[in-house]
């Protein structure tokens, strides 16, 4: 679905109704009480003045043409009952650049959870062989350690990590692609606000041809600008567009997009994520 002209011109004109469709899933994310499995397809950032692509790894910027075309997509599953949650994060083919920086290595689909329940906190990871999940701990697909599995604290967890970081860690819904897309309905106390973080305004709503229609959403500070589309089908949320560029008086320096392709938005939370799997033994000490 394409949305760049349309948000561009948006822009411009500002709507005085609301949003209305977007709005129970604003309040199931306030209420802390859904399910969400999504699927993200994100493109790499670009350049306007080099007209190329770029990867950012560790502070450090490649040109992406020495590795190939983007790297795979990602999705995952969130589950939120008040205070309990089950955050994944998984990959269709994880990724990581060898420490030559050259060359990018390419293992088993898999992912990591960060679980919450009952006050405890754990942390696993898992595979996908023969299309089936083998769980391990160990906090990512690099470092699996076994079958047993022990809860930890906030207070262990984030130990030595500084409040902003925390509050990347757990507002992020494990996927800051997905937060990003979130970020004009995510209630002010859980926005993860840096220097350019703007603050959104609906814009105008609309139908397309195809039976589709939208809610969009706009945002500006300093030089930074965001555009974000959300798509339903009937009432039913379906698909988010975010579109981000970098302006200033020489015009737009770069920019970066995504889709992310929600699977399942329900305003119940699904109890059957907010177990440990059978799997992994639990050998915490209470």
């Amino acid at each position: 679905m394409k949305f760049l002209v349309t948000f561009l011109a948006a822009m411009l004109i500002f709507a005085t109704v609301d949003a209305a469709k977007i709005d129970i899933y604003k309040t199931a994310i306030q209420n802390k009480t859904f399910t969400l499995k999504y699927k993200v397809h994100k493109f790499q950032a670009r350049s306007i003045n080099k007209n190329s692509e770029i990867n950012v790894y560790r502070g450090a910027i490649y040109d992406q043409s020495q590795f190939g075309k983007s790297s795979a997509d990602t999705g995952g599953v969130v589950v939120f009952n008040k205070d309990d949650s089950y955050v994944e994060n998984s990959y269709d083919a994880y990724q990581i650049i060898k420490s030559d920086n050259q060359l990018f290595e390419t293992v088993n689909p898999g992912g990591n959870v960060l679980l919450r329940k009952n006050g405890e906190i754990f942390s696993y990871s898992f595979e996908v062989k023969n299309g089936k999940r083998k769980y391990s701990t160990g906090w990512n697909l690099m470092n699996l350690r076994g079958n047993k599995i022990k809860a930890t604290t906030e207070e262990k967890l984030y130990k030595n990590q500084n409040p902003y970081q925390v509050m990347f860690y757990e507002y992020n819904y494990g996927n800051p692609t997905l937060y990003q897309a979130l970020a004009a309905v995510l209630p002010a106390d859980r926005v993860i606000a840096g220097v350019n973080t703007p603050n959104f305004n609906f814009i105008g709503a609309g139908n397309l041809t195809n039976g589709y229609s939208y809610e969009d959403f706009y945002g500006e500070k300093n030089n930074f600008h965001s555009a974000i589309r959300y798509y339903f089908k009937d009432d039913k949320l379906v698909e988010i567009a975010m579109f981000h560029y970098v302006k200033d008086e020489h015009g737009i320096r770069n920019y970066e997009k995504a889709v992310i392709v929600i699977e399942e938005f329900s305003t119940t939370p699904n109890e059957s994520y907010l177990q440990l799997p059978a799997s992994l033994k639990d050998v915490t000490k209470r």
